[in-house]
């Protein structure tokens, strides 16, 4: 696929103009220069990048169609999916780009500085060390498991905020055994998104869920314990 195939496959959906085209050719020549020092993906195809990355990165803002956000946190972020792609989309929405990996954060970096984009802060940092009730949206791709991620992102957001995890065919079945979790962590589910890129090559499910009271004071524990035991 290549970046004309994407706008036209999200026309009369999404706004993505000459500006937006040229700053995500530019993210992937930064993302395959740098895949050659590291591996930052295993896609490694120009064209699998723009669907499998890009794309279905893009895929999220179908979910999110409708609100409005101020600031956003994308956990575990790693090369930036979909945190960096949905912060050159969302101009007017401060975007953390959080990642455990130093490397990844360096990367991060540097596409920040060239790409010039002023509404991104990376953050090398673990989701449960940081401040609670923070931002008003956190986002998610390819998180281990659901239940982790509720209790690792819950606590982030203010009451009201959302949570997005992107999910593979297995999300009816990660959200099915989350029910305890949502309950204890007081964020319920809003939404699912189903999705699949060009080809039907892979189902997606978009879990939108809204955060209604504050997260009780004990979570999110030790990462440990949350990998150990999840709720």
């Amino acid at each position: 696929m290549t970046l004309d195939e994407l706008r036209a496959y999200f026309e009369g959906e999404l706004v993505i103009g000459e500006r937006e085209i040229g700053l995500f050719d530019r993210y992937l020549d930064l993302l395959e220069e740098w895949n050659e020092r590291m591996n930052l993906t295993a896609v490694r195809d120009r064209g699998e990048m723009v669907e499998k990355h890009l794309l279905d990165s893009l895929l999220a803002m179908k979910a999110l169609k409708g609100k409005r956000f101020s600031s956003a946190i994308d956990i575990g972020t790693g090369p930036g999916f979909p945190g960096m792609v949905l912060a050159i989309l969302m101009e007017d929405v401060r975007w953390t780009l959080l990642d455990a990996t130093r490397k990844k954060c360096e990367f991060l970096s540097a596409v920040k500085g060239a790409l010039r984009l002023g509404n991104v802060e990376v953050m090398n940092a673990r989701a449960e060390t940081l401040p609670k009730e923070r931002w008003d949206l956190a986002t998610a791709r390819a998180f281990s498991s659901l239940p982790m991620l509720l209790e690792l992102g819950a606590p982030l957001l203010s009451v009201g905020g959302h949570l997005l995890a992107m999910k593979g065919p297995r999300g009816e079945e990660e959200l099915h055994s989350s029910l305890r979790a949502m309950k204890e962590l007081r964020i319920v589910h809003v939404s699912t998104c189903r999705e699949s890129l060009p080809g039907g090559d892979g189902e997606r499910l978009n879990l939108l869920f809204r955060k209604v009271s504050k997260t009780p004071r004990k979570y999110p524990r030790e990462f440990s314990l949350i990998k150990a035991k999840p709720i």
